[in-house]
């Protein structure tokens, strides 16, 4: 039997969704890349996360948007909202807000690529100088 199967990875300070898979199984696993432990919570329902793993039952959940939470490490972690629709999953429409992160965090990794470019120049040139006695 295969379970359904959310993998999330954190990118730029935040969990966003990588890979899902949907299984005939009765839960859903949600995994994580590092082997983390803490607790996800959807709404009152509270799984616990041993090693990047959690198992969550998908009768205690309803239809529609979920957006669960991420408790590790003393900190809490908003995760990549799913949305679960007669037993299957999937991701939501990225809307504005998600747009516009991205093109935010775009913007903020191409200030820092430039910045690099230039001390890669840099160091270029100091290497190609002969040395003249």
């Amino acid at each position: 039997m295969n379970i359904k199967t959310l993998i999330y990875k954190k990118r730029l300070g935040r969990y966003d969704c990588v890979k899902i898979t949907n299984g005939d199984s009765k839960g859903i696993r949600i995994v994580f890349e590092e082997p983390i432990d803490g607790k996800i919570t959807i709404g009152n329902y509270v799984a616990r996360l041993s090693r990047g793993v959690a198992e969550i039952d998908t009768a205690r959940l309803s239809d529609g948007k979920i957006s669960p939470k991420l408790y590790s490490g003393g900190k809490i972690y908003a995760l990549e909202d799913f949305i679960l629709y007669e037993g299957r999953i999937s991701t939501p429409v990225p809307d504005s807000e998600y747009i516009r992160r991205i093109y935010e965090n775009l913007d903020s990794l191409s200030e820092r690529v430039s910045i690099l470019e230039e001390k890669n120049e840099e160091i270029m040139k100091k290497m190609s100088q002969t040395l003249n006695f």
